[in-house]
């Protein structure tokens, strides 16, 4: 039996890429992680193009983004620091971050007694710009955030992301 959130997913899948996942999960399951990494890669650029001409909608191609992401781990071969995206232009709210490349404090305020999951960058959303924010205290270049962080806090110009 299929749990509601995997059924969720395949219901709005096409016919190619419910055959993908398929293919993904067998091959999973028969402990062949190469051919499952190929079918993954599959399942996700099908995806992206199905979003992108309007066939897919946005919560199941994260979703299946989710799940490629899943299987790149489980075989040791996930990618870098994950993109997060936030609601504001990093050329307007924080010009001495790239102007002359002062640091701020990013700091979560909520879920605090939870252990940083993943490793991310802050990429902002707005047209007036292709900011992001990958240089952090400490020197590092990416951010440990907690899986799925819904709110950050800025302290710069007394933004709450």
């Amino acid at each position: 039996m299929m749990d509601p959130a995997t059924a969720y997913l395949l219901d709005e899948l096409t016919d190619d890429c419910r055959s993908e996942y398929r293919n993904l999960m067998a091959s999973a399951v028969r402990g062949d992680f190469e051919t499952c990494g190929l079918y993954a890669d599959q399942l996700k650029r099908h995806c992206a193009e199905q979003f992108k001409e309007g066939v897919l909608g946005l919560e199941h191609l994260a979703a299946v983004d989710g799940l490629c992401e899943i299987v790149a781990r489980g075989m040791g071969t996930a990618e870098g620091p994950r993109r997060y995206h936030i609601n504001l232009s990093v050329f307007t709210s924080l010009p001495d971050m790239w102007a002359i490349e002062q640091l701020f404090p990013i700091i979560p305020i909520q879920r605090l007694q939870e252990r940083p999951a993943v490793d991310g960058v802050l990429s902002d959303l707005t047209c007036d710009s292709d900011g992001k924010v990958d240089q952090f205290i400490g020197g590092r270049s990416s951010l440990p955030l907690r899986s799925n962080f819904v709110f950050l806090t800025l302290f710069a110009n007394k933004i709450g992301i």
